[in-house]
């Protein structure tokens, strides 16, 4: 018959790596900036400047054949309008030259990343200053229109989207400083490391119980 120490250790053991099996680390996300540069480290910057003309668009991108900018694709919602590149004068809310859906309806853009890319971050708006959704790799998140959203994971993102959060499907969608970076997380132990060092505090639990039982 096992030990109450040694049954311990066992069962919470068990428990851990149960518990570890099905909660994979997920990606952090971050609101600002400043933060996600902190975490993100050295990134290339896609800020789609001297591309448009002075007070008009360039067209960068279509259904069958997306833009492609430092290695990154960018697509659109797959209107006939296609993608493309907007002066400042024509969007006054960015500031900036920035990436436009211009099809106007459903509107969204897609990128697609290089290899090793672990963190992802740019400005999002839409057309009507209504939210945007920005699906990436743990799931949707609802991002002010206007304000910096980005992820920075332990894993390769491959690809995000944002699209217009319009229950009417009807505004176009764009976006202005695209950042992407090959630096993961750092400082979070993979799932084997925190299995082991849970291991190692219910030993010395348990150890602690056994030396407290002898001396009673």
């Amino acid at each position: 018959m096992l030990k109450p120490s040694r049954y311990l250790v066992y069962s919470l053991s068990a428990i851990m790596a149960s518990a570890l099996a099905v909660q994979p680390l997920l990606a952090a996300t971050f609101f600002t900036e400043d933060e996600f540069d902190k975490a993100a480290g050295s990134t290339t910057v896609i800020d789609f400047e001297k591309i448009a003309p002075e007070g008009g668009t360039a067209l960068v991108g279509n259904p069958t054949d997306p833009a492609e900018f430092s290695g990154v694709t960018f697509g659109g919602s797959g209107g006939k309008e296609g993608l493309y590149v907007a002066s400042n004068s024509l969007f006054s809310a960015s500031g900036s030259d920035v990436l436009v859906d211009q099809d106007g309806r459903n509107g969204e853009i897609y990128m697609l990343l290089p290899k090793e890319t672990y963190s992802v971050g740019a400005y999002f708006y839409s057309g009507t200053g209504t939210p945007v959704i920005v699906a990436g790799p743990d799931g949707d998140f609802e991002v002010k229109s206007g304000s910096f959203f980005g992820f920075v994971d332990e894993k390769p993102i491959t690809e995000i989207k944002f699209y217009s959060n319009d229950p009417q499907g009807s505004e176009a969608v764009y976006m202005d400083n695209f950042k992407f970076g090959t630096l993961a997380i750092e400082g979070v132990p993979e799932p084997s490391s925190w299995l082991s060092l849970g291991i190692l505090g219910v030993c010395g639990l348990a150890l602690g119980l056994r030396k407290k039982t002898a001396q009673i």
